[in-house]
């Protein structure tokens, strides 16, 4: 949904089928970029390996996303809940 909203976006705003194309290709290219080395990374090593460290990484990713919940949360006038 948000690739066709960005494409009508930039659609809209440029008229031009190239700058349309241009986004649309800015999506797909990082694909088959990541897919041409997980492919190799996939043959390479233990693949209970790679799916643990891929769940660490994602796991330590999400940590630093999110605050923690024993935090006091502050309204937009700074005030405390």
């Amino acid at each position: 949904m948000q690739v066709v909203a960005v494409g009508w976006l930039v659609y809209d705003l440029t008229h031009s089928a190239l700058a349309l194309g241009l986004v649309g290709l800015a999506g797909f290219l990082p694909a088959i970029a990541l897919a041409l080395i997980t492919g190799h990374v996939a043959d390479r090593f233990d693949r209970r390996l790679i799916v643990a460290t891929c769940l660490r990484r994602q796991t330590m990713l999400l940590s630093f996303q999110s605050p923690p919940r024993s935090l006091p949360r502050r309204d937009p006038l700074g005030s405390c809940r």
